[in-house]
């Protein structure tokens, strides 16, 4: 034998499990005595194929299937015990640095270079919560974090034999898990909803019916004649990548002209073949995007074309954008857009094929914009689509990475599969890698996605650099970042050095860290600095006077720009010169204003009035700290100190007529509303509205927002208005007081929370009338302090009840 090895014997038969991987001889005849690797399927005679080969021996012997022999060799053999052995070929780490057998966290890595990123990422992670019984004693939760895949799996025909079958787990089929509460472990790369991510066929599939993730993406085809009859009128050759479906590291794609394009055609046609994919989907058609941003100036990146390659993190039914990304320049030939040189054009070609290239890291911890939006809080303006032609040439990795957040918050839709998995099974998670690229006008496009990416290559890449001074890499620098200066370059290029390989590992680091916070809630998303969550976004356009929507839900999906918002309100507006500064400033009033996922346009199209009255942006979900923060908190503020006075001194306890408490409830109602209202900048005493307009309005809007079919909302109104008028009939003032508190602290919460839940019309039309009844003093008194339980009680109550009593009723 090659190595020194411990040939199993009879007495290990109990340890071999079927589906566990051994080192096994294939044949006594090889002079090398070579091992290959070979799963365990059986030791009874009787449940192997008869088509094996087992001579006379039985005892002594098992069955097992060879992997990586020639295809004319038999795959299952009967072969004595003695020529195997038990390669343990996986370690488990505990996750603190102290290396304490009883850890309360343990993880296994598949692959050496990776292992060793993921021991950076581990230390000084912090230990998983302890739980804690009733008795006071402790109790570990011991978990386990993997990033592995074991394919393989022992399965029965219908004659009862055994035979192996590619299956993939998590975990070797022989461990012993019992001592672990928790497993957690990335989907397989065979699950369906991965290959829908990771393959190209598919994953077009998923985008090419959303109007607005299908526009982040290349324009893509599944035939080649689909492809060509769409471009057969272009002005210009059109070039077309054609990719492999399931290709990775820039392998398996062709890029071809129109007329090339064509002849291909042709000649499958001669062949008897309809088409490329005959109904098998591996391959996908793409048309070249030929508007691409290059650096210029006098550095080494003028010209040249450039990647971005950034990672996703789907986890507890969300996905996060990590802030580490890697920006790839090939320093070959400069960017020609018809250039059909895959070598050229296509830069993982060049970077696994040991091309020249530069690679710029983001290794800085996000930091907060000039507004204090932050990269954690998804609050990140969207980019405005103008770009400067005085800045071509900086490099600009913050904007860039703003952009890929931007398109990928466009094309979530594809990660909704993945997200409901991981939600309802919140021990599994998915690390995919994606590759974008900048367009001319500063956006992003999204070019494709890899599940369990190649995260090695950095690593074999600084090992090759340092034994071979072979494969190094020049690194970008950026340099006077934050010079006004426009007219030099603002970044250096090192010499080929490991440097590149080490700040590739250490970024890659990071993600596993993040990750590993994230899977294993070691912190709460929202606390790990590294990921934004990716969200879609949506526009609604709102026509507050006529008390109801403009655009309906069917053509929200429509609105996938800023562009094409502003578009929208221009045509609903009258032409006229009274709405031609608002038309031109749209754009950018959109732009500032769509820092949440959901941005609301309201206008006014009366005849009196054609103007855009308020853009704003909401929050989709709600979370106590986004409802904690609609709370007026000095008005509380002052309701609590005035309530603590009354109680130390005795004040407001004696009964007093029923005027003199309509009176302190109007007191009350005028201070808090007046506090709020008359200090902002388009705060009044009164409107244009009369009271019998203020009445009919604020119904129009009460009754559009509170639809009947939505019944958490109706019931939790029925539950918590009788506080908002029980304020109105008590016998004290400081009763009057008390129940204004619970009022403003209860009804707000509870009531907030819920509608949030609501459609983004709903949520765009009430914000709308809250927003526009509080410029007035007057207004806001009579929708907060006296219509809401009039409302509710005298007008949604009798509805819902019929509402729902003719439901049943059939």
């Amino acid at each position: 034998m090659n190595k020194e090895v411990n040939p199993l014997t009879l007495d290990d038969i109990d340890k071999l499990v079927p589906g566990m991987w051994l080192k096994c001889l294939y044949d006594t005849n090889d002079d090398e005595e070579q091992h290959y690797e070979a799963m365990f399927v059986t030791a009874d005679i009787k449940r192997v194929n008869p088509l094996v080969s087992a001579g006379n021996a039985v005892n002594g012997h098992i069955a097992v299937d060879f992997e990586d022999i020639d295809e004319d060799e038999e795959e299952q053999k009967w072969i004595p015990i003695s020529w195997c052995y038990i390669d343990q070929y996986y370690k488990i780490h505990p996750c603190d640095d102290m290396k304490n057998a009883d850890s309360d966290c343990d993880y296994i890595i598949e692959g050496d270079s990776i292992e060793a990123m993921f021991h950076r990422a581990m230390k000084g992670l912090a230990t998983i919560k302890k739980e804690r019984q009733s008795n006071s004693t402790v109790k570990v939760k011991k978990v386990l974090f993997t990033y592995s895949q074991y394919e393989g799996k022992v399965v029965e025909d219908d004659d009862g034999h055994l035979y192996s079958e590619e299956m993939t787990g998590a975990l070797p089929v022989e461990m012993d898990t019992n001592s672990y509460t928790t497993i957690y472990s990335h989907l397989p790369f065979s699950h369906p909803e991965v290959q829908q991510l990771d393959n190209k066929f598919k994953l077009y599939h998923l985008y090419k019916d959303d109007p607005i993730a299908s526009k982040v993406f290349p324009q893509s085809y599944s035939t080649f004649s689909e492809a060509l009859q769409a471009n057969k009128n272009e002005d210009e050759d059109v070039t077309f990548y054609i990719k492999s479906a399931s290709g990775a590291r820039g392998e398996d794609i062709y890029i071809k002209t129109w007329d090339e394009l064509s002849s291909d055609y042709n000649q499958l046609k001669k062949r008897g073949l309809y088409d490329v994919n005959q109904g098998r989907g591996d391959v996908i058609i793409q048309k070249a995007v030929t508007d691409l941003y290059t650096i210029q100036g006098d550095g080494i990146l003028s010209n040249r074309r450039f990647d971005i390659r950034y990672y996703v993190i789907i986890a507890h039914g969300r996905a996060y954008l990590h802030s580490f990304m890697l920006f790839r320049w090939s320093l070959g030939s400069t960017y020609d857009p018809k250039n059909t040189n895959v070598k050229t054009q296509v830069i993982n070609v060049a970077a696994y094929g040991g091309g020249e290239m530069s690679r710029l890291f983001f290794l800085d911890t996000p930091h907060n914009d000039d507004l204090g939006n932050t990269w954690t809080d998804n609050k990140r303006k969207r980019r405005n689509p103008s770009r400067s032609t005085s800045s071509r040439r900086r490099a600009d990795p913050h904007g860039w990475r703003d952009a890929v957040a931007d398109s990928l918050d466009d094309a979530s839709s594809v990660f909704s599969n993945l997200k409901e998995i991981t939600k309802s099974d919140p021990t599994k998670y998915v690390l995919a890698g994606g590759d974008a690229m900048i367009l001319e006008d500063g956006s992003a496009v999204i070019v494709e996605f890899n599940a369990w990416p190649d995260l090695a290559v950095s690593y074999s890449s600084l090992a090759k650099c340092l034994a071979e001074d072979k494969g190094c890499r020049r690194m970008v620098l950026q340099t006077n970042e934050d010079s006004d200066d426009m007219d030099t370059d603002n970044y250096v290029s090192t010499e080929p050095s490991p440097a590149s390989s080490i700040a590739s590992t250490e970024g890659l680091s990071e993600v596993f860290r993040d990750m590993l916070l994230l899977v294993m809630k070691v912190k709460p998303a929202h606390e790990i600095e590294g990921l934004r969550e990716i969200e879609a976004k949506s526009w609604d356009i709102v026509d507050l006077r006529e008390g109801k929507r403009i655009q309906g839900s069917t053509q929200i999906l429509s609105l996938s720009n800023v562009m094409e918002v502003c578009d929208g309100v221009n045509s609903l507006l009258d032409n006229g010169s009274s709405n031609k500064t608002q038309a031109l400033s749209c754009p950018s009033l959109v732009h500032n204003a769509s820092v949440h996922p959901v941005t609301c346009v309201v206008l006014d199209t009366s005849n009196s009035k054609q103007e855009i009255i308020d853009i704003f942006s909401l929050e989709r979900d709600p979370t106590v700290q986004r409802v904690a923060g609609k709370f007026l908190w000095h008005r509380i503020s002052a309701m609590v100190i005035v309530l603590g006075l009354m109680f130390l001194f005795n004040i407001g306890s004696r009964k007093v007529s029923r005027s003199q408490i309509i009176l302190f409830n109007v007191v009350i109602a005028v201070i808090a509303v007046a506090s709020d209202v008359i200090p902002r900048q388009d705060g009044k005493w009164f409107s244009h509205l009369n009271t019998s307009e203020i009445i009919k309005e604020s119904f129009n809007a009460f009754y559009h927002v509170h639809p009947l079919h939505n019944t958490s909302v109706a019931i939790s109104h029925f539950l918590t208005y009788w506080l908002h008028a029980a304020q109105w009939f008590v016998n004290t003032p400081r009763k009057v007081l008390i129940y204004a508190l619970v009022t403003e602290v209860v009804v707000q919460l509870v009531n907030e929370w819920i509608h949030h839940y609501e459609s983004t019309t709903l949520r765009c039309h009430r914000q709308s009338f809250i927003h526009v009844m509080t410029q007035s003093v007057y207004d806001e008194i009579w929708r907060e302090f006296i219509l809401g339980p009039f409302f509710v009680y005298f007008t949604l109550l009798p509805r819902f009840v019929l509402h729902w009593s003719t439901q049943l009723l059939g």
